[in-house]
């Protein structure tokens, strides 16, 4: 039989009540015409919040796209001095989480940002970095990032020139370091590599007089000193005589590694 444990007035209704088939404890809030089972812990120890049902033993609900709904959040803090197996930890740049029980490795639990273009991109006879993704990204000061990117820029122009990679947007950098691979017109006898160390023009291969495609793989990392936007380009030493056209599927991604300076996390040694 059920039983009252405590109870608020009657315009603001706080009861916990135990009993029912599966011996169930129920907290339920809110006024008399709109009470909700806010925590439910049944029989078996499994709890539920706003889930009348739980399934495991924390169970939360569903999110909404209203703020202060998510389903569950972790508040920024101090990440532990000793790893503990198990544990979810989040400081103000990233998340960890320690998988191993044996000497506890702190790891990053890894979050992308990710862009892909879905259409076809024509651009402009001109020798200024252009932005092969049409978007950028908002990034956080005093933050290191891991970034990957794919791009396939058909070259109808000409008149001689180099292609080359560049990042602009307003955030400024503490450095940056990335390897460009570029692949022209499919084959591997035109495979070439390039590491840079500069956000500025970048030239990718020799300069050309003829209609090529390129495929372009970059890949680095970036420390972000002031924060602000951060925009993948290309750009032409010169006005080649005609526009490219980036195909469509090109492709973006950024992951949050942590502060700037040395990155340790894990039992390096």
């Amino acid at each position: 039989m059920p039983s009252i444990i405590t109870a608020g007035d009657a315009t603001n209704q706080g009861v916990a009540h135990t009993g029912g088939s599966d011996n169930a404890l129920t907290i339920r809030v809110g006024p008399n015409a709109g009470k909700i089972d806010a925590q439910v812990i049944d029989g078996t120890g499994r709890t539920g919040f706003k889930v009348a049902a739980p399934t495991a033993f924390v169970h939360t609900p569903a999110g909404t796209a209203a703020a202060g709904t998510a389903g569950l959040k972790i508040t920024t803090g101090v990440v532990l001095t000793t790893p503990e197996a198990g544990a979810f930890e989040k400081d103000s740049k990233v998340l960890y989480a320690t998988p191993s029980d044996t000497s506890p490795n702190r790891a990053l639990n890894t979050t992308q940002f990710f862009y892909q273009k879905n259409s076809s991109t024509a651009f402009g006879n001109v020798a200024t970095g252009q932005n092969w993704l049409n978007v950028g990204i908002t990034l956080d000061a005093g933050t290191t990032y891991l970034f990957e990117g794919e791009f396939n820029l058909v070259d109808t122009g000409v008149t001689s020139h180099t292609l080359n990679t560049l990042f602009g947007g307003t955030a400024t950098l503490t450095a940056i370091e990335y390897q460009v691979t570029r692949s022209i017109n499919g084959t591997s006898a035109n495979l070439v590599t390039n590491r840079f160390s500069s956000a500025t023009s970048n030239a990718t291969s020799s300069a050309t007089t003829t209609a090529q495609t390129n495929m372009f793989w970059i890949k680095g990392t970036v420390t972000i000193n002031a924060g602000g936007t951060f925009i993948p380009q290309f750009n032409y030493s010169v006005a080649p005589g005609a526009g490219g056209t980036v195909s469509p599927g090109a492709w973006f991604y950024l992951t949050p590694l942590g502060g700037s300076g040395v990155i340790n996390v894990g039992n390096w040694a």
